[in-house]
């Protein structure tokens, strides 16, 4: 912006130039008091801001609870409705499943059994009964070890899974591998294979030391006479996984190196 200085004449007489205001006298009434500022209901501008600041971090703070408290509900709700779903199927095939019933199809010469949990899931292969625990379970086996890692015996989503066979193993009517290996999830509620933490204790172990397997075509027991832990990937041992998926072994040494 441009501004212009003027210089003052000391002599200047300002009051002669200032207008007089008229005489009015007879118009007002003159009083001592005082007119009172008109009064608003709006705060200041500034608390105006403040609290508007304040109510919206609030209304934000509510939503981000609300939101906390609907996922935690959905969370527990879906957990509950998965684990009751869990043991329903379980009761369920352990009410049409009989064990002890050892009549075969002249034709398939699979168990009849195993007719009723055939005609729902076709995967499957075996039922598996450890000890006195709750591992009481039909056992599948799908094309990868992935499926039924996060899918149930009816082949629903589920994060308790269904135990399975390894993909790789073979078992049929002519042949069964040396080696099975079956995958469980480890549960909290004892459903699949949480137990099995539970060898770690000499007692239990005396008290749960036989295994009985039934597949579609024979039926196995087998007693365990060591339980140990491993890793199931190199990174977390120097590189290095035991191979405790071989299926089969070329003779007895061979075997015999692998139980060393």
């Amino acid at each position: 912006e441009n501004f212009t200085v003027f210089e003052v004449d000391e002599d200047y007489d300002f009051e002669s130039t200032i207008p007089l205001a008229e005489d009015n006298s007879n118009e007002y009434i003159l009083t001592d008091e005082k007119e009172e500022p008109q009064k608003s209901d709006e705060p200041p501008k500034a608390t105006l801001v403040l609290n508007f600041l304040k109510k919206q971090w609030l209304k934000l703070t509510s939503i981000a609870v609300l939101v906390a408290l609907v996922i935690c509900s959905a969370f527990v709700i879906g957990n509950f409705m998965h684990e009751n779903r869990q043991k329903k199927l379980l009761e369920e095939a352990r009410e049409v499943f009989n064990y002890k019933n050892d009549e075969k199809s002249a034709e398939t010469g699979i168990y009849t059994a195993f007719n009723p949990l055939i005609k729902q899931n076709s995967d499957i292969l075996a039922w598996l009964m450890v000890g006195s625990t709750n591992i009481n379970n039909p056992v599948y086996q799908a094309k990868d070890n992935k499926f039924y890692n996060n899918h149930n015996m009816v082949k629903e989503k589920s994060p308790y899974g269904a135990l399975f066979f390894d993909y790789k193993n073979t078992i049929s009517k002519d042949s069964t591998d040396q080696n099975l290996t079956v995958y469980g999830n480890n549960t909290t509620n004892k459903t699949m294979f949480g137990e099995l933490e539970s060898y770690r204790s000499l007692s239990f172990y005396k008290s749960n030391s036989v295994i009985k397997l039934k597949t579609l075509y024979n039926e196995y027991e087998y007693v365990i006479f060591a339980v140990f832990v491993t890793n199931s990937k190199p990174k977390d041992d120097n590189g290095n996984v035991f191979n405790y998926t071989q299926s089969n072994f070329s003779s007895a040494e061979e075997f015999n190196a692998f139980i060393n």
